[in-house]
């Protein structure tokens, strides 16, 4: 999954302070130190793409509203996949690597945990909606497309403060009491079980196409979602097809 390529604690304060600037609220806890540091990392770093993803969506959206224009299709094309290819591989590997283990060591999170899988699946029927609104927007004529851009915009933003308060719970709930119950073998396991994939046969051309999909995402994106409020049209360029 694309990402920066060297976790590191800093991954925590930079999500922290996307979110911050998003104007959310999040459960936080202070980055790890010492020998959890790594596993802890890894999770943060996916969740550190996710985040950037969706102020380029967010962005995107809010830019064409300004001028009260239309959505480029194939740009939301371009964003919604890779929230979908993102999704269907972090989900499984948190639900595997960290909420399994994490109930072989306490039965004090239960209820956290199965509200957390019940929003993976939630995740997944948001995207089928996003997905099936930027299909109506490419189909859309000159006197419905306003429309279908603005119902984008409600859904993408509906989407975003789901994300940000998944994030919060399991930043600020999950990867603190794993901390505190896992053993090194654990974290151990969590490091392999999220790096396992990265070039295996298995994954490569879902991490291929995600990898393709997030720079041309950053490429388009990425001067105006570290905050540049430059209200023009050239705030939303489209995304090239292919490549």
């Amino acid at each position: 999954m694309a990402s920066p390529a060297t976790p590191d604690t800093s991954a925590a304060a930079e999500t922290l302070d996307a979110l911050t600037r998003a104007g959310l609220s999040i459960l936080w806890s202070k980055a790890a130190h010492g020998p959890p540091a790594q596993g802890i990392a890894i999770v943060r770093d996916e969740h550190r793409s996710l985040t950037a993803v969706l102020h380029a969506l967010l962005h995107a959206l809010a830019a064409v509203r300004r001028i009260d224009g239309v959505a480029p299709a194939e740009s939301m094309r371009t964003i919604v996949r890779y929230l979908r290819i993102f999704a269907e591989a972090h989900h499984p590997k948190e639900e595997q690597h960290v909420f399994r283990r994490l109930r072989k060591r306490t039965d004090s999170l239960n209820s956290e945990l199965e509200e957390l899988e019940r929003q993976h699946a939630r995740d997944l029927e948001f995207l089928a909606q996003l997905t099936k609104q930027v299909e109506e927007l490419s189909c859309a004529d000159a006197l419905t497309a306003l429309r279908a851009t603005r119902d984008l915009e409600a859904t993408a933003s509906r989407y975003a403060a789901f994300q940000w308060e998944h994030l919060g719970r399991e930043e600020g709930v999950i990867l603190p009491a794993a901390r505190r119950h896992f053993r090194p073998a654990d974290w151990a396991a969590v490091e392999a079980g999220f790096l396992r994939n990265h070039g295996s046969h298995s994954a490569s051309a879902a991490e291929a196409e995600a990898n393709r999909l997030y720079s041309r995402i950053v490429d388009a994106y990425g001067e105006a979602w570290r905050g540049d409020t430059r209200s023009s049209s050239a705030d939303s360029p489209p995304l090239e097809e292919g490549g």
